[in-house]
């Protein structure tokens, strides 16, 4: 902290260079640890195994079953650690001991995405311009102006009939809607939303799948039409005609507040709803009171966010646009339509489909809305694994000084009778 004309300040202690000295030299050493933890625990299983275990056959398989549990561990720790020397220039030049061994199997395992790097952005994006003074010292208070793209679609029924006029398309969790609450997704993150938010930061031109996205709406197909928020399109008795884009710049409404006010173009509520301008002007004129600002912090809102028009993003096309075509064709992009997600599982891809009855399981799964079962089976296999579910009756010792849980019955009295000798 550092004062600025008797105001204090931020202001951070470190820059990049001290971020990237950091992290190499103490990564290589913290994935090296990792490893020798591992190489650790193996080592003391495999003591218990020949210490604890009776008779040549059943120590030899439990101490091949560890060796092995070893060997996988090493590989998967040492192929997904790879991603990380992306994090600085000497560190993807010069990597950590041993990562030369594993590098080669990193392309064969990337195409799973079982491990990927993230950068954090080193400039705060949805940040708007403002000025006056703000707090500790900043040249401007906190503004939002979030970029979204928000599509409008012509729709048709299904039995024909008249085209509509433009309805805003809605999305299940992305800001659009500006009475609609901001929706709880961690630790969900749900892939188009995202990437909607990343395309309003550009053009389309750097977003081509954006386009793809637009010409499967206008095809009507399945895969498309059920990433949106819209039941009537997505169970076929519309159908988008026409489509276009606007970028906008969203905020959150404002409680009334000193703060608040000094916010240039904010929107400020009064009893959870937008005032007219009559009722600004009045409240702009009162003192604001403690008690009113918590009687407002009480209220649930009737509108949630503002929104700036900003530009158009895309123009209006209709189905079967040479444009899009054409476009698509210049980015490599087909424009056919591959249908319901269920029909994913029997694409034919490199290598065959080994997995095809997962595929299928999942499908069925997104299908049925069955997001459910997985949880329930996890809590069955845990409570099997207890040993209270397909088993009777159970004796559990816990020990919180030895640290020494047994479960299942006792063999004999006398193994009951040494666990108490041992708690005791």
């Amino acid at each position: 902290f550092e004062s600025i004309d008797d105001r204090w300040n931020v202001k951070l202690a470190w820059n990049k260079v001290d971020a990237d000295t950091y992290i190499n030299a103490t990564l290589p050493w913290a994935i090296l640890l990792v490893f020798v933890l591992v190489g650790a625990s193996c080592l003391w299983h495999l003591r218990r195994i020949s210490e604890g275990s009776n008779g040549m056959v059943k120590k030899s398989f439990g101490g091949m079953g560890k060796l092995l549990q070893l060997i996988i561990c090493f590989f998967c720790i040492g192929v997904l650690s790879i991603p990380m020397l992306d994090l600085t220039p000497q560190l993807h030049r010069d990597g950590y001991p041993g990562s030369r061994l594993f590098s080669p199997y990193w392309p064969k395992a990337r195409q799973y995405h079982l491990s990927s790097g993230y950068g954090l952005f080193r400039r705060m994006t949805g940040v708007g311009k403002a000025s006056g003074p703000g707090w500790a010292g900043l040249t401007s208070p906190s503004v939002v102006a979030r970029p979204e793209i928000i599509l409008e679609a012509q729709l048709r029924d299904k039995g024909g009939g008249s085209v509509s006029d433009w309805k805003e398309l809605k999305f299940r969790w992305k800001p659009g809607d500006l009475k609609q609450m901001p929706l709880q997704v961690a630790p969900h993150q749900p892939r188009l939303d995202w990437r909607m938010w990343f395309a309003a930061l550009g053009s389309y031109n750097h977003n081509p799948w954006f386009i793809a996205f637009l010409d499967r709406l206008l095809g009507g197909c399945p895969d498309a039409t059920h990433l949106l928020n819209e039941p009537e399109i997505e169970a076929g008795k519309k159908r988008i005609v026409g489509i276009r884009s606007n970028l906008y710049a969203y905020d959150f409404t404002r409680i009334d507040s000193d703060w608040s006010r000094s916010i240039p173009g904010a929107t400020i509520l009064k009893d959870g709803k937008v005032p007219s301008e009559q009722d600004r002007a009045s409240s702009n004129a009162t003192h604001l009171t403690k008690l009113g600002w918590w009687k407002d912090m009480t209220i649930f809102p009737h509108q949630y966010w503002s929104r700036t028009l900003v530009k158009e993003y895309t123009p209006a096309v209709k189905a079967g646009d040479a444009s899009i075509q054409e476009f698509l064709k210049g980015t490599g992009y087909s424009s056919t339509c591959v249908g319901r997600y269920i029909d994913r599982c029997s694409v034919p891809a490199k290598g065959g489909r080994p997995l095809h009855p997962l595929c299928s399981l999942t499908v069925l799964i997104r299908q049925r809305h069955l997001m459910w079962l997985p949880v329930f089976f996890l809590v069955l296999v845990w409570r099997w694994r207890l040993g209270t579910l397909f088993k009777g009756e159970f004796y559990h010792w816990y020990s919180q000084r030895g640290g020494i849980l047994v479960i299942g019955p006792p063999k004999n009295e006398r193994d009951d009778d040494s666990i108490q000798k041992i708690e005791q």
